[in-house]
């Protein structure tokens, strides 16, 4: 059982199921048990849960990026099923930057918070091209809501785990990919409002400083 590996390991198996599954390397366990199982067994104090928080996530964000990196070299030498994921990647990706305005950023957001797809968009973002500055820009925060919501939850609601992981097997993927697109979207049309502000502010006529004053 992963909650007796945990309770005897900690931490430390925790942050290894964490870096492999982000590996896109199945561990046999799905990552949001995991997660739940270490807030509400491991962590004892509020204390140990902003270090758990912060490990995991340094943990998430390591996986991804040696994921990433070695997406960027291999390119075109990927293995077939790596290549149909980022085939289908690059796919979701191009339609996620048509919404978002072009924002590479926004999009790869969104979709590192999609289960099915996070790991494709890793693979492909890094094939593609993708430059590394906004991969991190938009999978950093996506890792910190995709590893604090359920060992979050797994503090808060510790006395009654069973039953809150058959309730988010129900609904915390439609809501958090709902919560996301929501940001994603509101976050574009305040910077398309802001730039055509911006648009309208420059395209004032100047006053000529040799006009006569009257």
């Amino acid at each position: 059982m992963v909650q007796d590996a945990l309770v005897r390991n900690g931490l430390p198996l925790a942050a290894l199921l964490v870096f492999l599954s982000s590996l896109g390397i199945p561990t046999g366990i799905p990552i949001k048990v995991v997660l739940l199982a270490a807030g509400s067994l491991v962590v004892q104090s509020p204390r140990e849960l902003a270090l758990a928080y912060v490990l995991l996530v340094l943990a998430e964000m390591a996986g991804t990026m040696s994921l990433h990196t070695a997406s960027q070299f291999l390119g075109s030498r990927l293995p077939d099923r790596l290549e149909n994921t980022q085939k289908s990647a690059q796919a979701a990706l191009d339609r996620w930057r048509i919404k978002l305005g072009g924002r590479d950023v926004l999009a790869i957001f969104v979709l590192r918070l999609v289960p099915v797809v996070r790991i494709g968009i890793t693979v492909g973002a890094g094939a593609l091209g993708v430059r590394t500055r906004d991969f991190v820009l938009g999978a950093f925060p996506a890792a910190m809501i995709w590893i604090g919501l359920p060992l979050g939850l797994g503090w808060v609601f510790r006395e009654n785990i069973h039953e809150l992981e058959a309730y988010i097997d129900r609904t915390l993927g439609p809501v958090v990919g709902g919560i996301a697109v929501v940001l994603a979207i509101a976050a574009v049309v305040i910077w398309k409002k802001r730039r055509m502000s911006a648009a309208g502010l420059d395209s004032e006529p100047a006053i000529r400083q040799d006009a006569p004053v009257v």
